[in-house]
This record gives structure tokens, C-alpha cells and sequence, in this order.
């Protein structure tokens, strides 16, 4: 054979690569050294992550193209150590050499959860679905996506189909709770929507008696429906499974103040505080609780509180503080600082919403200022705003199922 036709069969052959009639030469596993990926396991079992992924690198370099597994074994562990781009990586390496591998599409959904990149992460949620219709934790995932874009009626279904798959799956059954709570009818909420999403937390806590969010979420429904007893049941599970959880202290100072055990209710509402001090809707319920007790600058104190730490900031809900204030001057016999506040809480549109309208046309404290010309000029003004339904905030939220 002569020398031009030697130079050629090289390039010959890398064209007939590219044009996929041949493909590249790759080892079979009798071949390959599998010392190094023996000692990655090794590694992570005895929970060195760091020395597991350097052996896999190194494994990966000597056989970049032969042992795909090796890339989603790397990006589990990038993922465990929060390396989330590295875990990207990775998990995309692997699915493009095994397309129909489930799992990884799966982990690279969670891998871009991590990175606030929730459309990347339905789309491999989705494939991951395609692959496997009985992936119960990849529906479970894309229902907590839907409620996060407010689709609820979509969310509901990811997670009834979960829970179908897996009765061991106590998340969606939480999740499927959450999210028929928030797609009740906003406006007015029935019984029978409150009663719904406990049962679902029911089920939740039937399937993993320690879920604290599921004991946490069903005594707040328990609460809206005014079932004390069991509320109290429910947080003192769920205080012993997590003591330092602030929530689980702002609802046990809830129940206190429903039933007027207003020392409970304080020291509560002062451990929630204690333990997150940025929870505006503690501080909104403690300066309820104060006004409760003519308290009067303490519940000022308390609303101002709560407007400096909410978090947005959210007009609406520094408004509804000004108009809260605007009750505790009203009750106080302020006239003057009432009304005031009432003309700060409209300028921050907290009266477009419905509920806090209808809450002004009724509130017995604003009774003494229904006869005066400035309190009938702005009941006439607000008469004429758009009102609206919304969900603006957790603290609008929770005026709503407060009232």
C-alpha cells in the first residue's frame, strides 16, 4: 500500500464517523478497569463525597465515552454537595448518552429546581413523565411547579396521580392539601374547601405519622374551622418533632387568642418572634391581640412592626397595618388619627380588595365616625374603586381566612 494511501484511511475513516456509517470504537466492559469507579463507591457508601467524585473524574477521563452510569453517579454527588451547575452537567452528559433513562431527567429537573430555573425544570420533568408515566416523585415535583404558576387545578392532578402510585408517598398528599387550601374560592371560602385540604393532610400524616408540615398545615385548618381542641393536638405533635419551628408557635398563640387565653397567646406569639423575628403576621396578631385588650399604643407598636418587616415591600399590607391602626384610633375615640389612617390605608389601595372592603363597612370600632361628613366622603370615594379578589400576600391571605 502506498504512502498517499495510507495518509487517507485516516481521514477516510473519521468521515465515515461523522456521517454516522461507522461509529467510534468503544470498549466492551470485560475492557474497561473499573478500579477507580470501585473506589468512588467506596468512597461515597463510607460518606466522603468529595474523594468519590475525584475518582470518578478520573475514571471519566480514562473513559470518557464508555461508562455513562459514572456521569449520573457525579452528578448525585454535585448534587448532595450543592454544586448544582456541576450536577447540570452531568445529569445532561447522561441523558444525552442514555435518553431513555428516567432518573436522570428527573435529577436534572431537581438540579435546575435548585437553580431558580423552574421552566428548564418542567421540561425535563416532563421527559421524565414521557419515559416513565409511573414516576410518582416526577409528578409530585411538577405539581409543586404548577403551584408555584398558580395553577392549581394542574397541581391537583400531579398530585392525586402521586399519591395513586405510591401509597407509601406521604408529600403529594400534603401537597394535594396545600393546594386545594389555595384554590378555594378566594372570595369566600367554605367549610366544606377547609375540610377537603384537612383530609388530604389527614391522609398525609395516616402515611408518615412524622411529618411535621402535615400536623403544622392540618391544625391551621382546624383553626379556620374553629376545632381548638384538635388544633392543640395537632401542634403539640408537631412541636415536639420540630421545637424551634416559628409557625408552629404563631398558631398555638393563634388558638390561645381565639378562646381569650390572652397570657398563652402573648408568650406564643413572643417565641415565634424570638425565633423569626421578620414573620410579619406575628406581629399583626399580636397588636391583634393587644387592641383586644385595649392595649392601644402596644397594638400600634405591633402593626408598625409589621410593616417594617414585610419583606417586598408590599403596599397592600403596609395599607392594611394603616387601616388596622385606623380601627385602634377609632377605638381609642381618636377621630382625627382615624380617619387619617383611613386615608393612608385607601392611598395604598388595601380597600380594592373586597374582603378588607366589606371588612370597613362593618367594623363596629369605626361605628362612632359613621354619622361625620369625612368618614361618608371617603366610604363614597372607595365605593367607586375596582375591587378584586386576589391573593396579594400570606398576610391578605391570612385576613381573609381570619375574618
Amino acid at each position: 500500500m502506498n504512502r498517499q494511501l495510507l495518509t487517507a484511511l485516516p481521514i477516510f475513516y473519521s468521515l465515515l464517523i461523522i456521517s454516522g456509517l461507522l461509529t467510534p470504537y468503544q470498549l466492551t466492559a470485560q475492557e474497561i478497569d473499573y478500579q477507580l469507579y470501585t473506589q468512588a463507591m467506596q468512597a461515597k457508601n463510607i460518606g466522603q463525597p468529595q474523594a468519590a467524585i475525584h475518582h470518578l473524574t478520573l475514571f471519566l477521563q480514562q473513559y470518557p465515552e464508555d461508562y455513562p452510569l459514572a456521569y449520573q453517579q457525579r452528578g448525585r454527588l454535585h448534587y448532595q454537595l450543592q454544586q448544582f451547575e456541576r450536577a447540570v452537567a452531568d445529569f445532561e452528559r447522561h441523558c444525552q448518552m442514555e435518553p431513555g433513562q428516567a432518573d436522570s431527567h428527573f435529577a436534572l429537573g431537581q438540579s435546575y429546581l435548585q437553580l431558580r430555573q423552574p421552566e428548564a425544570a418542567l421540561a425535563q420533568f416532563n421527559r421524565c413523565l414521557q419515559q416513565d408515566p409511573r414516576h410518582a416523585k416526577a409528578y409530585n415535583e411538577r405539581g409543586r411547579l404548577y403551584c408555584q404558576r398558580r395553577q392549581y387545578d394542574a397541581a391537583l392532578e400531579d398530585f392525586y396521580r402521586a399519591s395513586e402510585l405510591d401509597p407509601s408517598f406521604a408529600l403529594p398528599c400534603n401537597n394535594a392539601g396545600a393546594a386545594r387550601y389555595y384554590n378555594q374560592n378566594v372570595a369566600n371560602p367554605t367549610r366544606k374547601d377547609l375540610e377537603i385540604a384537612r383530609d388530604w393532610f389527614s391522609k398525609a400524616i395516616e402515611r408518615d405519622s412524622s411529618m411535621m408540615l402535615a400536623l403544622r398545615n392540618r391544625a391551621a385548618m382546624h383553626l379556620f374551622l374553629q376545632a381548638y381542641p384538635e388544633a392543640l393536638m395537632d401542634l403539640q405533635r408537631a412541636q415536639q418533632l420540630a421545637p424551634k419551628d416559628a409557625m408552629i408557635h404563631f398558631y398555638f398563640g393563634v388558638a390561645y387568642a381565639d378562646q381569650e387565653h390572652y397570657d398563652a397567646a402573648e408568650a406564643a406569639f413572643g417565641e415565634a418572634l424570638r425565633l423569626q423575628p421578620q414573620l410579619a403576621v406575628t406581629h399583626e396578631e399580636l397588636g391583634n391581640l393587644y387592641k383586644a385588650q385595649q392595649r392601644f399604643e402596644e397594638a400600634i407598636r405591633s402593626y408598625r412592626a409589621a410593616q417594617r418587616v414585610e419583606p417586598r415591600p408590599n403596599k397592600r399590607y403596609i395599607g392594611l397595618m394603616e387601616y388596622r391602626i385606623a380601627l385602634t384610633a377609632a377605638q381609642r375615640g381618636q377621630e382625627g388619627e382615624a380617619l387619617g389612617g383611613l386615608r393612608k390605608a385607601q392611598r395604598l389601595k388595601v380597600f380594592q380588595d373586597r374582603q378588607v372592603y366589606s371588612d370597613l363597612l362593618h367594623a363596629k370600632e369605626l361605628d362612632p365616625l359613621r354619622s361625620s361628613k369625612a368618614f361618608k366622603k371617603i366610604i363614597k370615594s372607595l365605593g367607586k374603586e375596582k375591587k378584586d379578589n386576589m391573593f396579594i400576600n400570606s398576610g391578605l391571605a391570612w385576613f381573609r381566612m381570619r375574618k
